[in-house]
């Protein structure tokens, strides 16, 4: 990925926060590795529609198709409770699954319109606005969504690993214990996810409001640019929030997956691969046209994601579904 390709869609970090560490910014973007492997271009049918990272593309539409049917089906199935009270709703992971690959769904279809079927641009921001909100904002929401639903998940799995331990303290704190971990996912991780999605939303007003003023003209856009809260709001809930919430998911929930383990360190190593960019073009160029470039290995390792967290929920629900038949199934016949 070339230094055109990041500053161009962080354009903040580029002016106000890359100029500190400069052998740090040319060692990931080196100048020969833009020149020796350009950015890759097909062009398709009659009316010669040119594509910019064929490959990022495929998988991009692959997230989308991922996103938009994963998301349906989470939201029907959070639907399908008896009370469907806007509370009582939002008192289950399913709802936070759902707005979780939605928002994935979402990312893709910005990212193939700004990365792949629009021509370059300089300054996303500037030149493709809605795009390039559409990119940054989705994945944030998308990064919250999956801290929420993950920590909805853990906590009555990490309850349950905790009972038979919390009954030797006593009746007492077993049942304050069992009252705060209720409290916690039905009241705490709610309101936190509500909140900071409100945060999201603050940093899409600062940047309508102060993206058509010069930097200079502003005291706050002098600060902070007008660009730069959307892009930490993109880069941060998916980093630090959802990553260290489905590592906790993953070592709460019982029987432990090692398909879901497989799908955490293939999505990982796909990300950590992905910063190897200026190795991997001095290797293979562009044999393999974009496959081996940052943009395109990201895009790669969300869907490896979503797809493997997809095909855990739909197990580990049947699982719950035959744990809660044959409970039913005791209770009956004690």
């Amino acid at each position: 990925m070339s230094k055109q390709m990041t500053c161009s869609f962080f354009p903040a970090h580029c002016s106000h926060i890359f100029p500190f560490v400069p052998r740090t910014f040319d060692l990931i973007f080196p100048e020969d590795v833009a020149q020796a492997c350009p950015e890759q271009v097909i062009t398709l049918g009659s009316n010669n529609q040119n594509i910019r990272r064929p490959v990022l593309a495929l998988f991009a539409l692959l997230g989308i198709v991922t996103g938009i049917v994963g998301g349906l089906r989470f939201l029907q199935q959070s639907l399908q409770h008896k009370t469907t009270s806007v509370i009582s709703i939002l008192q289950k992971p399913t709802i936070y699954w759902s707005v979780a690959f939605l928002s994935f769904g979402t990312m893709n279809l910005s990212g193939l319109f700004l990365h792949c079927l629009t021509d370059p641009t300089i300054s996303s921001p500037i030149e493709r606005p809605l795009l390039w909100i559409g990119d940054t904002c989705s994945t944030g929401v998308f990064g919250v969504a999956l801290w929420a639903a993950a920590l909805m998940e853990a906590f009555p799995a990490a309850w349950q690993l905790l009972q038979g331990k919390t009954k030797l303290w006593g009746s007492n704190n077993h049942s304050r214990l069992e009252a705060m971990a209720q409290t916690a996912a039905k009241l705490l991780i709610p309101c936190a996810w509500a909140l900071i999605n409100l945060v999201g939303v603050g940093t899409v007003l600062y940047f309508l409001w102060f993206r058509n003023q010069p930097a200079d003209d502003h005291i706050m856009t002098r600060m902070i640019p007008a660009s730069l809260p959307l892009e930490m709001w993109y880069a941060i809930p998916a980093t630090s929030l959802a990553s260290h919430a489905l590592v906790l998911m993953l070592l709460c929930c019982r029987p432990f997956s090692k398909g879901l383990l497989l799908t955490y360190i293939s999505s990982y190593v796909t990300f950590l691969v992905a910063l190897g960019d200026p190795w991997l073009c001095r290797q293979f160029g562009n044999s393999m046209s974009d496959l081996f470039t940052t943009a395109t290995l990201f895009f790669a390792s969300t869907d490896v994601l979503f797809l493997g967290i997809w095909v855990w929920l739909e197990d580990y629900r049947k699982m719950q579904q035959q744990q809660q038949q044959q409970q039913q199934h005791k209770e009956k016949h004690a």
